[in-house]
């Protein structure tokens, strides 16, 4: 009897218990979805210490692979993205930096479709011309902006933002590179692994921003860049790089990179990926890119990828101080 009873009360203890614990998603590795998800984990940049810097300046692949957000489930949630039900397509913005110096890959980048957003190095030859063009051919533009890296042994080139220059010289240098040509609705920088975590020189930076009324993509060529913070906390219109597509020039890779670019949207909604004017890269991204359709994935250019974060990120914050149907 005594053992019926305790069998009973142990049996009603388990049931109330498995009735207050929130369901939970695990991922392959174990890792708790939600409380990741809570942890920011989706919504910041978690790659680790990895440095573009060599891979823009032509001397090779960084020492790092770009892993990024790794813990994410194998096949997507029943609904795209975070936000429930009622987001059917996940979307993911392409940019491809460096182009304007070799001009024959800079042709073949243009020929991708038209909402490949485009980064110019404004030091280009025929700058003007080459960013009509691709303007004409519907791309959205950007100014790839050379500032300093961690190593001057990668040269960013002339008119670079430095950590040593005085406001007054970053604001001509400034002047100088978003002069070179027109056209463009953003910004990003190129190197830059010290610059971006130099809070003076990113303030009068972001000054100049604001007044051309630009946006800013931070690249994350450091990864506790700060440029983000100060062009939101200057009220610019931004985001940052989640994956780099090119880290390692080789086919296997830069296909892995575009899988995972196609992983993180599945879980955020949102991904945004770098890559470069180079033979494998547009090799991959000419039989990847039409491909996005038919998986529900929409490519749009940085500029609409900004809103829609933005967008998202303003009805999750206030559905996580105030979950709807609660306190109505």
């Amino acid at each position: 009897m005594r053992l019926r009873i305790f069998t009973a009360i142990a049996l009603l203890a388990a049931t109330l218990f498995l009735a207050a614990a929130p369901v939970r998603a695990f991922d392959s590795k174990g890792v708790d979805l939600l409380a990741a998800f809570n942890d920011g984990i989706y919504w910041q940049d978690n790659t680790p210490a990895t440095d573009e810097d060599t891979i823009c300046s032509g001397d090779g692949p960084a020492a790092a692979v770009d892993s990024g957000v790794q813990n994410v489930m194998a096949t997507p949630p029943d609904a795209s993205g975070p936000f429930g039900a009622g987001m059917r397509k996940v979307y993911i913005s392409v940019v491809i930096d460096d182009v304007g110096l070799d001009q024959k890959r800079s042709a073949r980048t243009i020929a991708l479709p038209a909402n490949v957003t485009l980064a110019f190095l404004p030091y280009a030859g025929n700058i003007q011309a080459q960013a009509a063009q691709a303007a004409a051919k519907g791309h959205e533009l950007m100014v790839h902006l050379p500032m300093e890296p961690s190593r001057m042994s990668a040269d960013p080139g002339p008119d670079y933002l430095g950590v040593a220059h005085t406001a007054e010289e970053l604001e001509k240098r400034i002047a100088r590179n978003l002069d070179a040509f027109s056209g463009y609705k953003g910004v990003n920088n190129h190197m830059g692994s010290a610059f971006t975590k130099h809070a003076p020189g990113l303030d009068v930076l972001m000054r100049a921003l604001k007044k051309r009324g630009v946006y800013f993509l931070d690249s994350k060529t450091a990864p506790d860049s700060i440029a983000e913070d100060m062009a939101r906390a200057k009220g610019i219109p931004v985001t940052h790089r989640d994956v780099f597509i090119d880290h390692f020039e080789t086919a296997e890779q830069v296909r892995a990179a575009l899988e995972k670019t196609e992983r993180i949207a599945r879980i955020t909604g949102y991904a945004v990926a770098i890559g470069h004017p180079k033979d494998v890269t547009l090799d991959a991204l000419e039989l990847w890119l039409p491909t996005l359709a038919a998986k529900g994935i929409e490519l749009i250019p940085l500029s609409e990828m900004i809103e829609k974060r933005h967008a998202a990120h303003k009805s999750y914050s206030a559905a996580a101080v105030k979950p709807a149907g609660l306190g109505e």
